[in-house]
């Protein structure tokens, strides 16, 4: 082992991100290179404290050897495989591959035999959904408070030079009230029974009007989340599939998905809640998506790339899944710019203010497309002096 590459350090950092706090894992190695992975407990609680566990483990190694580390790490949560265990041992692969690439001179991709394109089609996702929870970061923007408005928002992404759109099951009341429908993350009415009734499909069939009206062309894409069961997955489906690019679902079983996506009429992504090859196999083999979803961040590089191998061996393509900050974005655009079956990357195109202040380097969009960041590493490097450290 050379003395230069044995990991030394590890260290934990947050920032403010507007809608949410981001958390980054930073490796420092015996020769000061250091390598940062970007995490998120926006849906994991206390996954800080996981990845710091973890982390400690990585002490001692050397971050050439990045993806035997990540079995090791992996092998000791056997037991409790997934969620946030999963999370964290992906934040240190994460990290551990930043630091890799950063002592090689690389690009993280080149580590896994380079890159298929340098410009990533990606879409506008959560179309106004962040407008709606923080008006005050949009200051001049269209803040939705009507489907009308949500028409003005949606004619911003053709404009940009996006050719896809996403939101999430959105609705307005008179007086300019806007609701998000999240039962299944315990927020509003309809939990626990995550029941859609006829009001649900007609407020979703208007939605969905409205943002055509507004981006003519543009493929619409709407995320349900885990916000359904089969029977109301099937009832927006038939009421939408025809205009629909995907319709986005997480929760259902394999069984259940292939019956919403064999009688319901629209296209099915999903999987981003799935860690790694053997939780995404059932569905590819019960032909239930048509658009795998994977998120590097939750499932590390090396893992994430084997997963979009199962799925091309079934002939499906891959989205990637993000909704983080730009370091996240950064390594989310390696991710897809390393598979072949690339069908296209998730953007959130509104930003709080500030944000990419937080790092060196930056995410370039164009026409539409995501340019693939120069190396080495990811790169993406957060300023550490404008983070909060957490150990």
């Amino acid at each position: 082992m050379t003395r230069g590459a044995r990991i030394e350090r590890a260290e934990l950092f947050e920032a403010d991100a507007g809608w949410q706090r981001l958390s980054f894992l930073k490796l420092t190695a015996a020769d000061g290179t250091t390598g940062w992975a970007e995490f998120s407990q926006h849906f994991a609680a206390g996954l800080a404290g996981v990845v710091q566990a973890l982390a400690a483990v990585a002490i001692g190694w050397d971050a050439r050897e990045a993806q035997r580390l990540a079995l090791d790490l992996q092998a000791r949560g056997r037991a409790v495989g997934g969620g946030l265990h999963a999370q964290a041992c992906a934040a240190v692969e994460n990290a551990c591959l930043d630091l890799k690439a950063r002592l090689l001179g690389v690009p993280v991709y080149e580590l896994f035999g380079g890159s298929h394109r340098s410009e990533l089609p990606a879409y506008w996702s959560h179309c106004g959904l962040y407008r709606i929870r923080r008006p005050d970061l949009f200051a001049g923007a269209c803040v939705p408070r009507s489907l009308d408005d949500m028409r003005r928002v949606a004619a911003e992404v053709p404009a940009r030079g996006f050719r896809a759109l996403k939101t999430n099951l959105l609705s307005f009341a008179p007086g300019g009230t806007a609701d998000v429908h999240m039962p299944g993350f315990a927020r509003g009415p309809g939990h626990p029974a995550l029941h859609v009734d006829a009001g649900l499909v007609e407020r979703s069939v208007a939605l969905v009007q409205h943002l055509r009206q507004g981006a003519p062309g543009t493929g619409l894409m709407l995320d349900l989340n885990f916000n359904v069961k089969p029977e109301g997955a099937r009832r927006l489906a038939d009421a939408l599939g025809s205009e629909l690019e995907w319709l986005e679902i997480d929760g259902l079983d394999a069984d259940s998905l292939a019956w919403v996506r064999a009688h319901g009429g629209a296209r099915i992504a999903s999987l981003e809640a799935a860690y790694g090859r053997a939780a995404i196999l059932p569905y590819l083999q019960a032909r239930a998506v048509d658009v795998v979803i994977i998120d590097p961040m939750w499932n590390g590089l090396g893992e994430s790339l084997r997963m979009a191998a199962l799925a091309d061996t079934f002939q499906v393509n891959v989205a990637s899944h993000l909704y983080t900050g730009t370091l996240a974005t950064a390594m989310c655009a390696q991710f897809c710019a390393a598979i072949p079956n690339l069908r296209i990357m998730e953007l959130d195109v509104d930003r709080a203010p500030g944000l990419d202040e937080l790092f060196t380097g930056e995410v370039t969009v164009k026409d539409g497309n995501v340019i693939l960041p120069a190396g080495p590493g990811w790169g993406v490097v957060p300023r550490e002096a404008r983070l909060t450290r957490l150990a």
